[in-house]
């Protein structure tokens, strides 16, 4: 799996992206800067969309691609996202032909915390299963309380199989 934190050279700067705190910070200048395609620099930049750049006096500020034309209002036609990031790990990847995301086609088969997260995922099941896929809310009990998560299911029988077994068919 690829590291949460990784480097981007974007423009004129290298910067250092940690995934899981959705921040990221300046490294040094990149001297290279010339040798950077601009289809390469334009999929660095949507990497940092939506990441808050973290000023040497804590104060931060959220980088916006004014170039991604996709909103959670108005998302992708092709592929239903509207979040430009790619899936930062190492699996196979679903590109998308309009937006260029890449998507993960391993961890759809997982419930996910969020609905929203779950749509990121839908197209890389429909490409890699053949069929029409849809996402619903499932309910997994916990010891002392219901969490709700959200799952990729890619027919009503694999739906109902899960609603009574807690596991998928395949």
């Amino acid at each position: 799996m690829r590291p949460w934190k990784i480097e981007l050279n974007v423009d004129r700067g290298t910067y250092r992206v940690d995934l899981r705190r959705r921040t990221y910070e300046y490294v040094s200048s990149n001297p290279r800067w010339r040798d950077l395609s601009p289809e390469q620099n334009a999929r660095n930049k949507r990497q940092l969309h939506g990441l808050a750049l973290v000023f040497r006096d804590g104060s931060t500020k959220v980088f916006i691609d004014r170039t991604w034309p996709f909103t959670e209002d108005d998302p992708c036609p092709t592929s239903f996202g509207w979040v430009p990031g790619d899936s930062p790990c190492d699996h196979d990847k679903y590109e998308c032909p309009s937006c260029g995301r890449r998507q993960c086609v391993l961890h759809w088969r997982y419930p996910m915390k969020t609905q929203r997260e779950a749509i990121h995922f839908l197209k890389s099941v429909q490409v890699e299963t053949g069929s029409e896929c849809f996402v619903r809310p499932v309910e997994k009990q916990r010891a002392n309380h219901t969490d709700t998560a959200w799952k990729i299911f890619t027919s009503e029988q694999d739906y109902q199989s899960y609603l009574t077994t807690g596991h998928d068919r395949r």
